[in-house]
């Protein structure tokens, strides 16, 4: 019923308590008119100070809406502000708010451009006392309200997804300029509007909590506090990388770029979710119940949800220990789908729903590199990854020093991606240039390419765009000049080096394949004493660990643990270690009474398109 009415109901406890308040006030005071100074303090939990907004011949009373000597609704019914839509096909609503005998509500009174007599007489369902003979006054008064206060009405911006938007205005029919919705807050470009009518956001989607999400961008302490935890890791050439790549994110679509994925892989307790929480601290809540670090230990849909969501502002995902132990499939899936921009296809009452973008960068951790998690190669040009541990050596100097950062970072967040915001914003006249800047830094980094790996140079355009970030910094945070100098040559070295550790392995494999494919080629199959044998009906190469170790240390100068543990993720090792007495034979099972047994490492060769899985690499 209420969808038919265009009428949304949503129980506001703030501003229940606030009315309360007024209640007890004007409590046998039913003809005292509720004026401008004393409605302002039921408005608290919208943008400013909101002035009531009552047309010419209107009063609003603890009685109901009047006008002249004549009730017209013994209901006290008040707009709040002009909710704009998503896109121009959408209509415009009126948030009201309303007092019933039993408790306050906040309804939205759909297509304000033509409020008509059915939608006036819905608002009676909801607890509305409408007198029938007064509809037509009523009408009047919010058909008055547009007429008089259109321009004036606070918006709100309701949207599924946060980042850059646009929207036509109600008033001019015409295109407003580019704005960001940024949790509750929606930061525009309208200078003329007065301060106290500051555009406000509401984010509404079925896939994921709203709330939670504008909550995880909420504010804390002071951006001087923040300014003062970036200039104490200026040392620490991880953390400030991290921090840096967060600021590309709403940089993608200004330069054209593509989303990527930045992992950061080191043993449990040198402080990899310190450096997440520093990171996200710009942006929004750090820790606790709203934070914005989400959790591996979630849904796969509710992961993606969250990524669409979450446009033009950083991603945050801790411990990808947890997916490992749930299921590689669906790491693979994750780590794809935000490494490549796109979520997965779905089905929604029965049709296939379009193809959802992802414009975000996600940063990630996990005890293990993600690249060696993942079979699927085809993420790997948009995964940038770091091995190192991020703020040094372990001690408990060093532990003292983490838990001080997080303090710090937990106690003042939210302010620099705001003013950031508002920077692009500022210089919306200067996007332009940056794109000329980032050719000109993609230029300068092709140049300091190891040249070890084909896919060197789609990294280098993620590199390009965090220095973009990198130049932009220090002219909207100039306390910062020093603290972020030189923070993507800082961390060139290790980016490239995972690629190549990476693709080490992958060859490692490939020159398995050639050896079984030359034992497969011999007149006569080696014996069992020989440390190589291939069985050609089982697709499966088996090898003497003292020779394994031996053809990945000589030949690749890799540790054969390190090897054995990345083709065991992809799948390639069939069994390790397997003892027989002789290749290719069944499992002894057995005391060791003399009897000569031997340990050999299974490498499944050809049991599955190994090939295509490796050197395919997705566009």
């Amino acid at each position: 019923m209420l969808s038919k009415l265009g009428l949304d109901m949503q129980p506001q406890s703030e501003l229940e308590a606030e009315l309360k308040q007024l209640r007890k006030r004007f409590r046998g005071q039913s003809q005292t008119s509720l004026g401008r100074s004393g409605l302002s303090t039921v408005f608290t939990t919208f943008p400013g100070k909101i002035p009531q907004f009552i047309p010419t011949g209107y009063t609003v009373t603890s009685e109901g809406v009047h006008f002249g000597d004549e009730l017209v609704t013994a209901t006290p019914i008040m707009v709040l502000a002009e909710i704009q839509p998503p896109d121009s096909s959408s209509f415009r609503c009126l948030r009201l708010l309303i007092q019933t005998r039993e408790k306050s509500l906040c309804l939205d009174l759909d297509k304000v451009d033509a409020v008509d007599h059915r939608k006036v007489k819905g608002l009676l369902g909801k607890g509305v006392q409408v007198f029938p003979e007064n509809v037509q006054l009523l009408t009047n008064y919010f058909t008055q309200i547009l007429q008089d206060f259109g321009n004036q009405l606070p918006r709100i911006r309701r949207s599924n997804q946060t980042g850059f938007v646009e929207h036509e205005d109600s008033v001019t029919q015409g295109t407003e300029q580019m704005g960001f919705l940024y949790g509750r807050e929606f930061i525009s470009t309208a200078k003329e509007r007065p301060s106290c009518q500051m555009d406000s956001a509401e984010l509404s989607f079925s896939d994921t909590n709203a709330t939670d999400l504008q909550k995880s961008f909420q504010t804390e302490g002071t951006l001087e506090g923040w300014l003062s935890l970036i200039r104490d890791i200026s040392g620490d050439p991880v953390v400030r990388f991290m921090t840096v790549a967060s600021f590309a994110t709403p940089l993608l679509r200004i330069l054209d770029q593509p989303a990527f994925l930045f992992s950061l892989a080191c043993e449990s307790g040198t402080g990899k979710t310190a450096a997440l929480q520093i990171a996200a601290s710009a942006w929004g809540n750090p820790a606790g119940k709203s934070s914005l670090i989400r959790s591996f230990q979630t849904t796969e849909n509710a992961l993606l949800s969250r990524a669409v969501a979450q446009r033009d502002l950083p991603m945050f995902i801790d411990e990808t220990t947890f997916v490992r132990k749930a299921g590689k499939d669906l790491l693979e899936r994750l780590v794809y789908s935000l490494a490549n921009g796109t979520a997965r296809d779905r089905l929604r009452n029965g049709r296939l729903q379009a193809v959802q973008t992802i414009e975000t960068i996600a940063f990630t951790t996990g005890e293990t590199p993600l690249l060696d998690l993942v079979e699927h190669q085809g993420a790997l040009r948009r995964v940038l990854e770091c091995t190192c541990q991020p703020f040094g050596d372990r001690s408990q100097e060093t532990g003292v020093r983490v838990l001080q950062l997080q303090r710090m970072a937990k106690s003042n967040y939210g302010h620099a991606g705001r003013k950031f915001i508002r920077f692009l914003i500022e210089n919306q006249d200067s996007w332009s240039q940056w794109k000329i800047l980032w050719d000109e830094l993609y230029a300068k980094e092709l140049h300091q390419l190891p040249g070890r790996h084909s896919l060197e140079d789609q990294l280098a355009k993620h590199l390009a765009t965090i220095s973009v970030a990198n130049q932009l910094l220090p002219r909207c945070f100039p306390e910062l000049r020093s603290a972020l100098k030189d923070v993507v040559p800082s961390m060139r070295a290790e980016i490239y080096s995972s690629l190549n550790r990476v693709d080490k392995f992958e060859a490692v494999f490939e020159s398995l394949k050639m050896k079984a494919v030359n034992l497969a080629s011999s007149a006569a199959q080696s014996g069992a004493e020989s440390t190589w044998h291939y069985d050609r009906k089982k697709k499966q190469l088996w090898v003497n660990p003292n020779e394994f170790q031996e053809f990945t240390d000589k030949k690749f100068r890799l540790d054969a643990s390190s090897v054995l543990q990345a083709f065991k993720q992809r799948g390639y090792l069939h069994q390790e270690p397997k003892e027989t007495q002789k290749p290719g034979g069944r499992l002894v099972v057995r005391k060791r009474s003399g009897d000569v047994i031997t340990c050999w490492h299974v490498i499944s060769i050809g049991s599955k398109d190994h090939a295509a899985a490796t050197q395919k690499i997705a566009d």
